[in-house]
């Protein structure tokens, strides 16, 4: 259920993202009234922010959340919150944060879960990128709360008669900075489309190599690209 679509530069990439993101939630506020869109942070979708906010949509019938989140504040330099704000959101948009002021994400998860249950579903579009270590959304391999996120059903700690664990804290490996709240799998699943955004040739042989067999736990990106519950489009440029 993957489509592989590769560029031969950014500029096309960026341009053939955003003509199709557009369709998609263009397509969502004419059968619904509203769409929903999930992004991820970091500086490669930051163009596609840019783009989209000079787009013709009606953005007040649009809902947007993130993937996953640092637990910092939205101010911080580090937030994926700031930078969708500062390149994305305009005033008429509904954002709902993964952030609140819980002193850790874990203590965290009941309010965003909560939150989170205000959201259009499925999403429209899904956005997510790929680290080189093959992590997706806040899905590091390593992390001990790994499986909370991916399989929230097993967690003993989630609310036995919630028909829907949204989000999960994580402690990511000593690599990545900060705790984490992300949307688990199958919430990322529960969308019409999901988007892969990555780009270099580094990035592309891990890709290669989570499309071979192996533990979702090795290289979590597998947990998208090898379900079949949903669409998934992989756009990518050298």
């Amino acid at each position: 259920m993957v489509i592989f679509k590769e560029f031969p530069d950014k500029q096309s990439l960026i341009k053939n993202l955003t003509k199709d993101v557009f369709e998609a939630l263009s397509l969502g506020i004419a059968k619904n009234q509203k769409a929903s869109l999930v992004v991820s942070g970091g500086s490669t979708p930051k163009p596609l922010f840019q783009e989209l906010q000079k787009a013709e949509l009606d953005w007040s019938k649009i809902y947007l959340t993130l993937a996953d989140e640092r637990w910092v504040s939205t101010d911080h330099a580090d937030s994926n919150e700031k930078l969708v704000r500062d390149n994305l959101v305009s005033k008429e948009l509904n954002f709902i944060s993964l952030k609140n002021q819980a002193q850790t994400p874990f203590l965290g998860v009941a309010k965003t879960n909560h939150d989170l249950a205000t959201l259009p579903k499925p999403f429209d579009v899904v956005l997510l990128g790929m680290g080189d270590d093959g992590h997706t959304a806040s899905f590091f391999p390593g992390s001990k709360d790994l499986a909370s996120a991916l399989y929230p059903e097993s967690n003993p700690e989630s609310n036995p008669e919630s028909k829907d664990t949204l989000c999960a804290g994580l402690t990511p490996p000593p690599y990545a900075a900060h705790p984490r709240m992300t949307l688990t799998l199958p919430t990322l699943l529960n969308a019409k489309k999901i988007i892969i955004l990555f780009t270099g040739i580094d990035k592309k042989n891990v890709y290669l190599k989570a499309c071979e067999d192996g533990p979702i736990e090795i290289l979590p990106i597998r947990a998208i690209i090898k379900q079949q519950q949903t669409s998934v489009e992989v756009y990518w440029t050298a």
